[in-house]
């Protein structure tokens, strides 16, 4: 378990510096999570996660699962989650915020 922990940490620990090495996820890839990726149960509404658009390319943004900031690039994805949009620094925290996104919406 601890081995397991702490390579979850040391692989997201590098996120920022891996977004613009990766590349982006297709809308079906994001939609075709295993369903050890995917939520058990969706707390109270489903958190889709999404590229960013064209305009919101260049914006500043705050991850809320690695909790930095960052720009937006065009592999960015996001999610519009009750009313407000979410960012992410690197493909490994949409599956995180999809888990519990009522975690990270604040």
């Amino acid at each position: 378990m601890a081995v397991l922990v702490v390579g979850v940490v040391i692989g997201l620990a590098g996120c920022k510096k891996q977004q613009e090495a990766q590349q982006p996820m297709s809308q079906n890839e994001m939609n075709e999570m295993s369903p050890a990726q995917a939520p058990a149960e969706v707390p109270s509404a489903k958190a889709v996660i999404r590229q960013a658009t064209p305009d919101e390319v260049g914006k500043q943004a705050f991850c809320p699962v690695m909790k930095e900031n960052f720009k937006v690039s065009k592999i960015t994805q996001a999610s519009d989650y009750k009313g407000k949009t979410y960012y992410f620094c690197c493909n490994a925290c949409p599956p995180e915020f999809q888990k519990n996104p009522d975690k990270y919406a604040k």
